[in-house]
């Protein structure tokens, strides 16, 4: 409800809540986007350490003059995701980048 509210979009403004999530798949209007995976067998350290990178690869974008945008609503989407991007069913979209 914070974001909404910082957007100005009122709680109960459903039509404008749906308006602003749809963005999140449409990148925010960014020009590219990276899917970052993960093998789904790894455990807790190993997505930690994947936590680390994607922190690392957005603090170097910034950088670079780069805006990101982590986010994880795609990966409800992996299995759209997945054949368009052949990824192999072991591994589970992560989170994207703009």
């Amino acid at each position: 409800m914070q974001l909404y509210s910082a957007l100005k979009i009122d709680r109960n403004d459903a039509a404008a809540r749906l308006t602003q999530y749809k963005r999140n798949y449409e990148f925010f209007n960014a020009p590219i986007a990276l899917f970052i995976a993960i093998d789904r067998r790894l455990g807790p350290g190993q997505w930690a350490d994947l936590g680390g990178y994607i922190h690392a690869l957005m603090y170097l974008a910034r950088g670079h003059g780069l805006d990101t945008c982590a986010q994880e609503s795609w990966a409800r989407m992996h299995r759209i995701v997945g054949p368009f991007v052949n990824m192999p069913r072991s591994r589970c979209c992560f989170a994207r980048f703009r």
